[in-house]
């Protein structure tokens, strides 16, 4: 065997980085870290002073309650519909009826999928809203709270055997 000889495969290195790239990641990272640090993700945003900030702790609390429950129901309501629509209530007549006096009306089941679909998106969405700015208010409170406790405290910002909801925290903004 006279041929050439071949020479073993070594895996390549990846090439060094240029300082060009590493000073573009190391102001990336810095910037990252400025924008989420921990004061800043606690600080209202001007919507929140203007709305939930103004709301006491109970009255949060009680917003919060309605909204779940207006959101459950929402969704069960939706749930009703397309479980008529699949167990064949005849929505065409229903809505050539209501929007067009009897006259066939082309598209009416779409028409009316559509619009109920869009709707309860669009309610969905307000109520998910409403209470990720509650929560997010109540949570902000009570890391306030948790922040103004002495060190030698319990980490609990309530009085032991109370209910968290009816007790607003010590810190008012």
């Amino acid at each position: 065997m006279s041929g050439p000889t071949e020479s073993p495969v070594t895996p390549s290195e990846p090439p060094a980085r240029s300082s060009v790239s590493r000073r573009a990641i190391a102001r990336v990272r810095t910037e990252l870290s400025s924008r989420l640090t921990p004061e800043r993700t606690r600080r209202a945003t001007l919507t929140e002073r203007l709305t939930v900030s103004r709301l006491s702790w109970e009255t949060c609390v009680r917003l919060n309650r309605y909204l779940e429950f207006f959101g459950r129901v929402t969704t069960v309501i939706y749930a009703a519909f397309v479980v008529t629509l699949v167990f064949g209530v005849d929505w065409k007549t229903l809505v050539e009826s209501t929007f067009n006096s009897g006259a066939p009306v082309r598209g009416a089941i779409a028409l009316v999928v559509i619009l109920v679909t869009l709707f309860f998106v669009a309610l969905h969405s307000m109520i998910g809203w409403g209470r990720w700015r509650l929560q997010r208010e109540l949570w902000r409170r009570d890391v306030a709270t948790v922040i103004e406790q002495p060190a030698g405290g319990s980490g609990d910002p309530s009085p032991p055997g109370t209910d968290v909801t009816r007790h607003p925290p010590a810190h008012r903004p």
